[in-house]
């Protein structure tokens, strides 16, 4: 079965937003995947909405926001990159081994505490595991 260069971008902007380790800040400097950048940010814009959005709390949801978009982004935009060039430098049921080996690479890498968490309860560093404790 071959994925079409339109589901390989899918597969590979999920992967990449679950484990691509990002940087961004909410208060303290974070290194962890976008998917937990966005899930702060919501958490953020929730108590801002609850709360009221003046001054540091507002502040911090608006850049919590613009990150969580450009991240978006660019991750949206190296996904669409890297299945492209998979469409042109391999053909038939290697593009989507190639593929399914770089998701394997990303969510394999997320095994090892590689993502910097000071905002975490457990400790400031954590796996894909121990990212939502």
């Amino acid at each position: 079965m071959e994925l079409s260069r339109k589901a390989t971008r899918r597969l590979l902007c999920v992967a990449l937003f679950v484990a691509l380790p990002v940087p961004f800040y909410l208060g303290a400097l974070e290194v962890s995947p976008a998917l937990r950048m966005f899930f702060l940010t919501a958490l953020t814009l929730a108590v801002v909405a609850s709360e009221g959005g003046a001054g540091y709390l507002g502040d911090l949801a608006l850049l919590a926001a613009g990150q969580s978009l450009l991240w978006a982004l660019l991750i949206w935009g190296l996904a669409a990159l890297v299945a492209l060039g998979l469409g042109r430098v391999s053909r038939g049921g290697v593009h989507t081994a190639l593929a399914a080996l770089l998701v394997l690479l990303l969510v394999g890498l997320g095994t090892l505490e590689i993502y910097r968490t000071p905002l975490s309860s457990t400790g400031p560093y954590s796996s894909l595991a121990g990212l939502f404790d």
